[in-house]
């Protein structure tokens, strides 16, 4: 088994080296500047050291544990927004709106949040399918059923 440290930079080669749809076009630079802006990448290595420990290559699950990590820079980068936290600072420098622009932002972390299902997607099981269909459509906020209403 990797240590972790060499998961990382499994995950970190991947990253760098993952080819966005061409589609996003201009969206391509926002969004590898949210992906690069650092981070412990706890998440792919958790999912690549699960997939190992039940003997998985690694080299086989770097999708998978790509496609968490662009989920959670989505959160990240819709979290920070104005509307939101208004964070400006995001791991020592600026955040994806406050290096772009909201606009910008907000697309960038739609488009990573459906780089993210591709990527998941891409695997021959059909297995992965029926999980984000049982799971989309779902806000973060969706578990939350006792807001106060607005009088």
């Amino acid at each position: 088994m990797k240590s972790s440290a060499e998961l990382v930079e499994l995950v970190e080669a991947y990253l760098d080296e993952l080819a966005l749809t061409p589609e996003l076009g201009q969206l391509a630079e926002p969004m590898r500047y949210a992906l690069a802006g650092g981070g412990k990448r706890i998440r792919p290595v958790l999912t690549i050291a699960t997939g190992e420990a039940l003997g998985r290559e690694p080299d086989e699950l770097l999708p998978a544990g790509a496609a968490v990590e662009l989920v959670h820079n989505f959160s990240l980068v819709h979290d920070d927004l104005p509307a939101l936290d208004d964070d400006q600072v995001r791991r020592g420098r600026p955040s994806a709106w406050a290096q772009f622009d909201e606009a910008t932002a907000i697309l960038a972390g739609d488009a990573l949040l459906a780089e993210a299902i591709r990527l998941a997607l891409s695997y021959p099981t059909p297995r992965a399918a029926p999980d984000l269909r049982q799971s989309g459509g779902r806000s973060p906020c969706s578990g939350v059923r006792d807001f106060p209403k607005r009088t």
